[in-house]
C-alpha cells in the first residue's frame, strides 16, 4: 500500500526518495573544497565519489543550484584547474 501525500502530491515512497537524494547531495556538497587555493578536479572527484566522469557533471550540476542554507556558491576555476565553493560574493 503507497500513502500519498495529497497537499504535494506525491507518495511517501517518493518523499523518502527526495530525502535520500538531499542527503546524497549535501555529502557530496561537504566533500567541495573551501577556497580557491586548492580546488577539486574532475579526476580528484570522479576518485573520491566513485563516479564517472559524467555522472560528476550531473552532480555538479545539480550542486550548482543545490541550497541548504549555507552562505556558500559553487565555483569553477576560471583557469579550469577545478570546483571550490565560496562565500565571497
Amino acid at each position: 500500500m503507497l500513502l500519498y501525500n495529497h497537499s504535494k502530491g506525491e507518495t511517501l515512497k517518493e518523499k523518502e526518495q527526495s530525502k535520500m537524494e538531499k542527503t546524497k547531495l549535501e555529502l557530496y556538497w561537504s566533500e567541495i573544497p573551501i577556497g580557491k587555493r586548492h580546488p577539486a578536479t574532475y579526476s580528484d572527484l570522479v576518485t573520491q565519489w566513485g563516479k564517472s566522469e559524467r555522472q560528476v557533471r550531473s552532480i555538479l550540476h545539480q550542486l550548482s543550484t543545490y541550497d541548504n542554507g549555507d552562505d556558500y556558491v559553487l565555483i569553477r576555476s576560471a583557469s579550469g584547474k577545478g570546483f571550490y565553493r565560496t562565500d565571497d560574493t
